[in-house]
């Protein structure tokens, strides 16, 4: 057996990997077997920052040259150098710089994934083993099962525990048996999905690395991202790869439909090898595009328990469909995946929070007065505040009425989150719309980029809206649907964007006489009194 990690279809293989790897000499080495060499003369180099995979028939000895390179055996002649130290007299000090991930999981299976992580952690003396095992179960995807017994997780459970034993001491080598009998180029691509879902930053980016991944990852025609919105009951497209895939962003169909409502309503991975005969197969999404769907792999994004969406793989290039190694290659990759999206949302979340919070804090006041009529106002507005309603604020300008529908959010559930105030009447109809829900880049003359409306901004929170009496029928009808529907789409978009919010409204104009006149839609009118 003899070999060097060389560009080519030799059976050692190098592909970019990162930036740290050890630099390993096996030189002149033989192990015995029964009297015959397992190992003989091997001669292996790993460039520094360069991933390679050990590739041969059952018996070849791959598994073998790892438990030398693990220092676990000795060969029979030969040296052994590793980090610039002989292996023998230098074995453990050598051992306690490498990693290994075992085809057979070697764990205390009574002993939780975190307590199996902690005493690896104590056995090489890891600085704050308890962090260092909460850090790693939540990169690999199990931080909501960190208490449970390994031998409760199922086995992709377990080799992910095991993917963290052997990081918990922040090793210079890792070294891996039986990665899923994966390509050395299956592992690269792998890799470098790796690097680009964790560098995509907004939500909208990072679900569109997935998807070119997956479609990377798996040699795929196409591949999408579709994402689950519990509050509407919805499925929604928000990112696709492949032959008339921006056709498919921002449809949207109920959560029990297709074959990924079937994925992820079980939260499990499903190959479905002839999809036009499934029953559950919606057939709309091909028909849209022109596309023929031969073979499918759904892979729910899971996360804590937590189903986020589903990543759909369709077709593969070679071949009619997916084999059993796809399927466990798009596991690995969806649980990558998983992670990487809902750090996504929550950046998401935590970047309309802070602005919206922002807002609110420039725009801080108090409500003060003794006076019986302003005693009956804080009486109702202690009333008011506790409901989700609408809330509809009248009164003559200057008389309070922003200041009264900060005391309503301030007393309501909803106090922790944002409270956005919007001048209807300082905006014409066309800059209001996009104030309001958001716009598209290239929606209009001087969008350059998109921007979030102030509906999404106050997500979670309190919009209010001064002078409602002014908006123009066309507002108003949008308005409407998101008081009706909690759904809107922002201008020159296509997605429906969900969105919990409470609205307060104000006006010094008499809206009932509007309402009589037609100038005020009666519909409206009564979802916001």
């Amino acid at each position: 057996m003899s070999a060097a990690a060389t560009q080519s279809d030799e059976p050692i293989q190098a592909g970019q990997a990162g930036d740290r790897a050890a630099v390993v000499h096996v030189n002149d080495v033989s192990l015995l077997f029964d009297t015959r060499p397992a190992l003989d003369h091997v001669q292996l180099t790993i460039p520094e920052g360069q991933m390679v995979a050990l590739l041969g028939a059952n018996g070849a000895g791959k598994s073998t040259l790892l438990k030398v390179l693990a220092t676990l055996i000795r060969p029979s002649h030969g040296s052994l150098t590793l980090f610039g130290q002989t292996i023998g007299p230098n074995a453990a000090t050598v051992r306690s710089r490498l990693g290994m991930i075992a085809h057979q999981p070697i764990l205390y299976r009574d002993l939780s994934a975190k307590e199996n992580l902690e005493f690896f952690g104590k056995l090489y003396e890891v600085a704050s083993p308890a962090a260092r095992a909460d850090e790693l179960l939540e990169l690999v995807g199990l931080a909501g099962r960190a208490k449970d017994p390994v031998k409760t997780l199922s086995r992709g459970m377990t080799q992910r525990v095991s993917i963290a034993r052997a990081l918990m001491h922040d090793p210079d080598l890792l070294l891996a048996d039986e990665i899923n009998r994966a390509t050395p180029k299956t592992l690269s691509a792998l890799l470098d999905a790796l690097v680009a879902i964790n560098a995509a930053g907004a939500m909208e980016e990072t679900l569109g690395a997935i998807a070119r991944a997956a479609a990377a990852v798996l040699r795929a025609e196409a591949a999408s991202v579709i994402m689950v919105d519990p509050a509407r009951g919805k499925q929604v497209f928000l990112a696709a790869v492949g032959d008339r895939a921006e056709q498919l962003i921002g449809v949207e169909y109920d959560l029990d439909e297709g074959l990924s409502g079937k994925a992820a309503a079980s939260g499990k991975l499903q190959v479905y090898d002839d999809v036009a005969n499934e029953e559950g197969h919606y057939h709309r999404i091909d028909e849209r595009i022109a596309f023929r769907t031969r073979s499918l792999i759904a892979a729910p994004l899971i996360h804590e328990g937590e189903v986020l969406g589903v990543v759909e793989v369709i077709n593969p290039v070679s071949g009619e469909r997916f084999n059993e190694r796809d399927r466990q290659l798009a596991q690995i990759f969806a649980n990558m995946a998983a992670i990487a999206a809902s750090n996504a949302r929550h950046m998401d979340r935590m970047t309309r929070e802070n602005t919206g919070l922002k807002d609110t804090l420039r725009r801080q006041g108090r409500m003060v007065g003794q006076s019986p009529a302003m005693e009956k106002a804080f009486d109702l507005i202690r009333r008011v505040a506790p409901s989700n309603a609408s809330v509809l604020l009248l009164g003559e300008s200057g008389v309070g009425k922003e200041l009264a529908a900060q005391m309503v959010h301030e007393n309501s559930p909803r106090k922790d989150r944002a409270f956005i105030p919007v001048n209807c009447a300082a905006l014409p109809e066309t800059l209001l719309e996009s104030e309001l829900f958001g716009h598209e880049e290239g929606a209009f003359t001087g969008a350059t980029a998109r921007r979030l409306g102030r509906f999404e901004l106050a997500d979670g929170g309190t919009i209010f809206l001064d002078e409602i009496g002014e908006i123009s029928p066309a507002v108003q009808m949008r308005l409407l649907r998101v008081l009706q529907e909690k759904e809107f789409v922002r201008v020159g978009g296509v997605r429906t964007i969900g969105c919990d919010v409470r609205v307060i409204a104000a006006t010094n104009r008499d809206l009932t006489a509007r309402k009589d006149s037609g100038e005020f839609r009666e519909d409206l009118f009564y979802r916001l009194n």
